[in-house]
């Protein structure tokens, strides 16, 4: 079977638009520089030389949709600019407007307060998601904890001037376990080799600010309310017997499916 041939039976499913049809010629691309290094290894029977390739290439569907993912992203980082103008206009228009009919200036420029500070949190989750998967890694935690930090910001002015709430700069102090919760998330989500090591940090850490916040406020009493730091550890606990339990099943299972392949 010719490659393009070979190609074309894994797409079927696909509608041939550009996208489409440049995806299909970078992995025609791919496979034939990879018969050109097989050739160089001295390998010279045209027929098993595409069977090779072809076998090392039976994922082509999987690799059209992060292909998908790969050129939506260049879409959205090429329209950022326009986006971010155009969103800016309205923003500052949204206020005048809202300061002209009114006639109230003060607060309403907190519009342009939070509307920038929205358009920061989007900008730092988006680039954390574009390099959290890269070397830069640890910029990505960085942008993660800048967005909650960045929310924090914009909603204890809210609940500060409109609403006149007096404690509202606890929220700083939540934002603190909200930082670690969110940079536990991002390990999990991309797979990070010790996001099983961070939540066991992060559970505890977490507890230890939303435990005073809570009893500060008086949503829980100081005491019994120490008990969420026993139920903290409690959960690590669980979440580390829960891990050992899964990995051990596991390796039991792949060891009869060894023997059974053997036999």
């Amino acid at each position: 079977m010719q490659y393009a041939d070979f190609i074309e039976s894994q797409m079927t499913k696909h509608p041939n638009d550009d996208i489409t049809f440049a995806y299909k010629r970078s992995v025609m691309e791919a496979m034939e520089k990879r018969s050109r290094q097989l050739r160089k290894r001295g390998l010279t029977d045209e027929k098993v030389i595409r069977e090779l390739v072809c076998s090392e290439n039976e994922d082509i569907e999987a690799g059209y949709f992060a292909y998908l993912k790969k050129e939506k992203k260049k879409k959205q980082i090429k329209a950022l600019p326009r986006n971010i103008l155009i969103y800016m206009i309205v923003l500052v228009l949204a206020f005048l407007v809202t300061g002209f009919t009114s006639g109230i200036w003060h607060p309403t420029w907190l519009i342009v307060e939070v509307g920038v500070s929205v358009m920061v949190v989007y900008l730092l989750l988006f680039a954390a998601d574009l390099i959290a998967k890269t070397p830069l890694y640890p910029l990505a935690r960085l942008c993660t904890a800048g967005s909650v930090m960045v929310t924090a910001q914009f909603v204890f002015l809210l609940l500060r001037i409109p609403l006149g709430l007096e404690k509202s700069y606890l929220l700083f102090l939540a934002a603190v376990g909200f930082m670690f919760l969110s940079d536990g998330i991002l390990a999990s989500v991309t797979k990070q080799k010790f996001a099983f090591l961070s939540w066991l940090v992060y559970i505890p850490a977490s507890m230890g600010v939303f435990y005073p916040l809570l009893a500060l406020t008086g949503v829980v009493p100081w005491n019994p309310g120490w008990m969420l730091m026993v139920a903290a550890v409690a959960l690590d606990l669980l979440l580390v017997l829960g891990t050992v339990l899964y990995k051990g099943s596991f390796s039991v299972r792949q060891e009869l499916e060894n023997i059974w392949k053997e036999d």
